[in-house]
């Protein structure tokens, strides 16, 4: 009963870091569709000069850094061992759920509704169903076991751990908790007297390189572009009145392909593979737009080319890939 009950609490907290994961990539979705549409143009007299500086301010959110950061990390802190990594892979797979749900909303609002201010103030008024079910979930949790330990509160600690596995006080309880202190006890040894000048050693100096460079050729990939102004890069690529559409259908090729990914490849063909692989097709797949973009510029009120759709079936596979 307790080791069900705890693995049910470790569901539970990672299903909560996921419905923040799907409340971040809503809002990143969903703020470029509701640029296009014509009535949060006309109530906030949107010129094409400013749109850019409003769709900054609209997704530069304090929960945008929280989600990122804090939920894997909880996640990573409080799930059992065993189900860890597939829990936390879940963290990506409802990130793309959610920016696919924010495509087909602003899709289906654009058809389907008078061109008013209720049309644009739904699909952000929609972000309060995820945010609602992740602030009232987490007030049934635990702080996390790791930091509450590591700020000294070790009784705290230990009865967030005995939650979290189900509510027994067990030697395998017992025995994870001491695992953690020794962990933090290891962590505060090796750390002490360490100063910034330990990231110039030629070793630490190398580590660094490469964790930042990884980092930054994730984003100079420009997928987050992608996401956050999806209709605008169909647009301009040749997808004409179809852009709202096309985006709709983009956020399905990101959640068909994350699943794919890690249900069939990821424990096949490793993590360094996948990642080469990966890095090489994006690449190619970006050129091939930047190419046909240049050789045949899309013209305005045109429709969909076919040097047009073959730029969006470029975007879809670039974006299978990542």
């Amino acid at each position: 009963m307790g080791k069900s009950l705890g693995t049910f609490r470790a569901i539970y907290l990672v299903a909560l870091c996921c419905v923040g994961s799907f409340l971040f990539a809503y809002d990143t979705g969903v703020i470029g569709g509701v640029l296009t549409l014509q009535s949060f143009q006309d109530d906030f007299n949107i010129t094409a000069a400013n749109r850019a500086t409003v769709a900054s301010n609209a997704t530069s959110l304090l929960q945008a850094g929280v989600a990122t950061v804090i939920i894997p990390m909880y996640s990573a802190e409080m799930a059992p061992k065993e189900i860890r990594g597939k829990l936390g892979s879940m963290f990506h797979f409802f990130f793309t759920c959610g920016v696919m749900t924010s495509y087909w909303i602003d899709y289906g609002v654009s058809e389907n509704m008078p061109a008013t201010s209720k049309q644009w103030q739904i699909p952000i008024g929609l972000q309060l169903v995820p945010g609602g079910i992740l602030g009232l979930g987490m007030l049934l949790t635990k702080e996390s076991t790791r930091w509450l330990a590591k700020t000294g509160e070790t009784d705290q600690a230990l009865q967030s751990l005995i939650w979290v596995r189900g509510g027994e006080d067990t030697t395998a309880v017992r025995e994870e908790f001491a695992e953690i202190l020794a962990g933090i006890h290891e962590e505060e040894r090796v750390t002490q007297g360490i100063t910034w000048r330990e990231l110039c050693l030629p070793a630490n100096r190398f580590r660094l390189i490469l964790a930042m460079t990884l980092q930054l050729g994730a984003q100079l990939t420009g997928n987050t572009s992608l996401a956050y102004y999806a209709p605008q890069i169909f647009k301009a690529v040749g997808a004409g009145d179809s852009s709202l559409l096309m985006s709709g259908f983009f956020g399905v090729v990101k959640v068909v392909s994350c699943l794919f990914f890690l249900l069939f490849l990821v424990e096949r063909i490793g993590r360094r593979g996948s990642l080469l692989g990966g890095a090489f097709l994006m690449g190619t797949f970006m050129l091939i737009i930047a190419v046909l973009s240049a050789r045949y510029p899309p013209v305005e009120g045109q429709g969909v080319t076919p040097t047009g759709a073959a730029s969006v079936a470029m975007v879809y596979l670039e974006a299978s890939q990542y």
